[in-house]
């Protein structure tokens, strides 16, 4: 623990960081009772070390990193378009399962668990401010929020988005498969339309997990995720794209983080939305002038998408706008909840 890096100057340093730092948590999710809470007390230690230089690093290089090539991606939102640089209209089929909510330290328990064999593996890093509607709908549609402003509160264009892309890029609607699924179990997993050249998943299991975890936080996570990799939901895409000849990638819209209680921070006639990581205020002045710790940023990308969403105003270190401990989260802006896997698996 002593050994992990708490600084970095370029992306690829913090990737390095940020696979350090989910073995040390998944390490720590998975130690017996007796020895939680010395090494628990340790490691959120460094973490903080670690989060004081991430995030200035973060608020500097976001917007320069979004604006870096496809051919070699570092933002969700160039997974399609990395996916349509394979082959243009792919000769190869192609299933991404974007599991939502899936961090570093629970796909290294995935990868544990399942034995995965990874050809490619990669971190990218998720749309700002990490909220399903802003980071899961980057990647369907191979965008920036600012392109889809006018959706940024709600998952329900992705489909569309995911069409549309793949129509720009020459193929048929009828080739383009979209699904939306919890992903519980094996039995859930309903294979691509035939004829489909592409297909996408927004599966929601992990996301469910995590929120679900306020009894015992990450150690409850890991356990739900092997109980959730042992249901068979990823093996069976695993074993129809064997069959099928399909490209299996994997890939995630935030990560998440164990937070701790901090006071609560209502909806009121200045904030319009309040997330346990990040809340919303209608107008720059009255977020500027907060006097809830936080940090006032809006992330590069978001463009127009603010007029949708608020001004963001994001919780700082691990605290959460709630009262309640061993809540699990995102919205915020922590390597855990910021870096994410893509990962193409047989």
């Amino acid at each position: 623990m002593e050994t992990l890096n708490t600084t970095a100057s370029s992306l690829d340093g913090w990737i390095g960081v940020a696979n350090d730092w989910a073995t040390i948590r998944r390490l720590l999710s998975q130690l017996p009772e007796a020895d939680v809470a010395e090494w628990t007390d340790r490691a959120w230690s460094r973490w903080k070390q670690v989060d004081d230089s991430w995030n200035p690093w973060l608020q500097k290089e976001y917007g320069v990193q979004l604006g870096r090539s496809p051919a070699h991606p570092v933002s969700v939102h160039q997974v399609a378009p990395f996916l349509a640089r394979r082959g243009g209209t792919p000769a190869q089929r192609i299933v991404l399962l974007v599991l939502d909510g899936l961090g570093i330290p629970q796909w290294q328990l995935l990868q544990q668990e399942l034995h995965f064999s990874v050809l490619e593996d990669r971190r990218l890093l998720a749309g700002l401010p990490t909220l399903t509607s802003i980071s899961r709908q980057a990647i369907f549609a191979g965008k920036t929020p600012k392109d889809f402003a006018a959706t940024a509160k709600t998952t329900t264009h992705e489909g569309k988005h995911w069409t549309e892309f793949w129509q720009a890029q020459g193929l048929r609607p009828d080739q383009i498969h979209y699904a939306k699924t919890l992903g519980g179990a094996s039995a859930e997993w309903e294979p691509p339309a035939s004829g489909s050249r592409v297909a996408g998943y927004a599966v929601g299991a992990p996301d469910k997990l995590l929120h679900g975890a306020e009894v015992l936080g990450d150690r409850q996570l890991s356990a739900g995720i092997v109980q959730w990799a042992q249901a068979g939901y990823v093996t069976a895409a695993q074993t129809w794209c064997q069959t099928e000849g399909a490209e299996l990638w994997i890939t995630s819209d935030h990560g998440n983080l164990p937070t701790t209680a901090t006071t609560f921070l209502a909806k009121n006639l200045t904030t319009q939305r309040v997330g346990h990581r990040v809340a919303f205020h209608s107008r720059e002045t009255f977020r500027d002038q907060s006097s809830q710790p936080g940090l006032a940023w809006t992330p590069p990308g978001l463009g127009a998408a603010v007029e949708t969403l608020g001004h963001p105003y994001f919780a700082p270190d691990r605290t959460a706008f709630t009262a309640a401990s061993h809540t699990v989260a995102h919205g915020g802006l922590s390597i855990d909840e910021v870096i994410v896997p893509l990962v193409r698996i047989v």
